[in-house]
């Protein structure tokens, strides 16, 4: 899970409450500083640099 520190709707407290209640589906959670609730578009290339080192995880 990649959430974004300055959300202005969720705070990161938040994206930890969800990510431990299903361990099993969200294995890692990152937030980024700088940006907020659509990080995908504020900071791509991070996110995209991330999600690449989470996608062997799946396989």
């Amino acid at each position: 899970m990649i959430w974004g520190n300055g959300s202005e709707f969720t705070s990161p407290d938040i994206g930890h409450k969800l990510a431990e209640m299903n361990p099993q589906a969200i294995r890692r959670f990152y937030y980024l500083d700088d940006v907020g609730f659509t990080r995908q578009l504020e900071q791509p290339a991070v996110t995209i640099g991330l999600i690449r080192q989470i996608l062997p995880l799946l396989e």
